[in-house]
């Protein structure tokens, strides 16, 4: 804002920030522990410096959590700003968005989200990653993009106890 008693001659010059972010998206990992959604990639920092919080500088309207990766076949999970607790530019090569408890529980509990055997894969369309001047970029598109989740360890059967002894054990037993 520049001031009513002073002319535009006698202030600094006028910058308009015409560059777009460059960032491109490769990989995106889920921790369902954290709430996370770690996308991977390049270029990052043309969007702010790493550190930064770029949640609302980010159009959610463009990531989609594609529900057994069939288009809109099935019922898929788009984000708005209310589920994004943070978006943090963690590195030049990763942005780290942490959804916030209803956000997580809204995904999470989505019809067939992560289910076994599905196909779930996450859709960018380009223009999702803005920087603060509302540049929006280009390069930033991802479609049919698998994320890798924290939780993908199936759970073992150490050992069982019974207070029937010589019994037989298996499928509709129920005198156990």
């Amino acid at each position: 804002t520049i001031p009513v008693s002073q002319n535009l001659a006698d202030n600094a010059a006028i910058v308009i920030d015409t560059g777009v972010p460059t960032n491109t998206i490769a990989t995106a990992a889920w921790d369902s522990a954290a709430n996370t959604l770690t996308l991977g990639g390049a270029g990052f920092t043309t969007i702010a410096a790493a550190g930064t919080d770029v949640k609302s500088s980010l159009d959610w309207s463009k990531l989609v959590w594609d529900i057994n990766g069939d288009g809109a076949t099935t019922a898929n999970k788009t984000f708005s700003v209310g589920e994004v607790t943070s978006a943090m530019i963690t590195s030049p090569s990763a942005l780290t968005i942490t959804l916030t408890s209803d956000g997580a529980t809204s995904l999470k509990s989505t019809a067939g989200f992560a289910a076994s055997g599905a196909a779930d894969n996450i859709d960018i369309t380009a223009g999702f990653s803005r920087d603060a001047g509302g540049n929006a970029a280009t390069s930033d598109v991802q479609d049919n993009m698998t994320p890798s989740y924290s939780d993908n360890v199936k759970p073992t059967i150490l050992s069982f106890a019974s207070t029937t002894p010589n019994g037989g054990y298996g499928v509709a037993k129920t005198d156990i």
